[in-house]
């Protein structure tokens, strides 16, 4: 009796299994994939070869880096041949 119940017991264990398995296939090739796909597509690079591949942050830090540099420089100039200053600088 209790062979007959295991028995079927692990029947409907795997048949369970096999229909989350299943489950959980078909929504990673159905609306996972296919959402992958999407987001990649809308957040790609426009012109990825225009900036040397470089992001917007990137190009923030570069020309922090310049404009360190040009301050550096400026003050070792001597005081007459620095900028003046702007009332919008």
């Amino acid at each position: 009796m209790w062979e007959s119940f295991l028995l079927n017991w692990s029947q409907i264990v795997i048949a369970l299994g096999v229909i989350i398995s299943a489950l959980i296939a078909c929504f990673r090739f159905f609306i996972l994939r296919p959402l992958v796909r999407l987001i990649d597509d809308r957040t790609k690079e426009i012109q990825p070869e225009s900036n040397g591949g470089w992001s917007l942050s990137d190009l923030h830090r570069r020309m922090d880096k310049i404009e360190a540099r040009f301050d550096s420089l400026e003050e070792k100039l001597p005081k007459s041949r620095r900028k003046k200053e702007t009332p919008d600088s």
